[in-house]
């Protein structure tokens, strides 16, 4: 099994053997990296910057060398992305501006989170992980919808990782945290 550029020998030589299937766990596309055996506890859901696919950041995953867990790398939709002349590329939301007053994508940050949220929840339910060991996080775009799924759970996750990026739809704050997010969600 090839998963972009990596083959299974660059998983497998990691200290922490992992398997790459060419999945998001929902049906969309993107890479699941779970451990050889199969036996996880933890779970990394980890979104991509604009323009980019979870084939940029899988093999970065193994070198945070986390015992027992489970690395998910969805790949955003391609989608007309106005900002860049409407060139159709990778993106978790369009974007139309770099002003900081320019209007957002809400409805493009939404049905991304409704992913995001249904690979958590198949996670939880299916697979009987419990919230409190689910990490979401990203990369620019993907960190900025990292913290528009975190900070709206209405369960416990045990983090949230953003970097180099920005509280997308923030005039919606502080009335859309959550109670979850509000008492307990850890941000780095």
């Amino acid at each position: 099994l090839s998963v972009g550029c990596l083959s299974q020998r660059a998983f497998a030589s990691a200290s922490i053997p992992l398997k790459g299937i060419r999945t998001d766990g929902v049906g969309g596309n993107g890479i699941t990296l779970i451990p050889s055996s199969g036996d996880y506890k933890n779970v990394v859901v980890w979104m991509h910057g604009l323009g980019d696919t979870a084939d940029g950041w899988a093999s970065l995953m193994p070198m945070l060398e986390l015992q027992n867990t489970k690395y998910i790398l969805p790949t955003a939709p391609e989608r007309p992305i106005t900002l860049n002349g409407g060139y159709p590329m990778p993106g978790w939301a369009d974007v139309f501006s770099l002003d900081k007053s320019a209007n957002e994508d809400a409805q493009g940050f939404h049905e991304s989170a409704q992913r995001i949220q249904d690979i958590i929840k198949t996670e939880m339910e299916d697979k009987g992980i419990p919230s409190e060991r689910i990490v979401v996080g990203g990369f620019s775009q993907g960190g900025a919808l990292a913290l528009h799924v975190s900070t709206r759970a209405t369960y416990r996750l045990a983090g949230c990782a953003a970097l180099s990026t920005w509280l997308p739809l923030r005039d919606d704050y502080p009335g859309a945290l959550s109670e979850q997010s509000r008492e307990h969600l850890r941000l780095f």
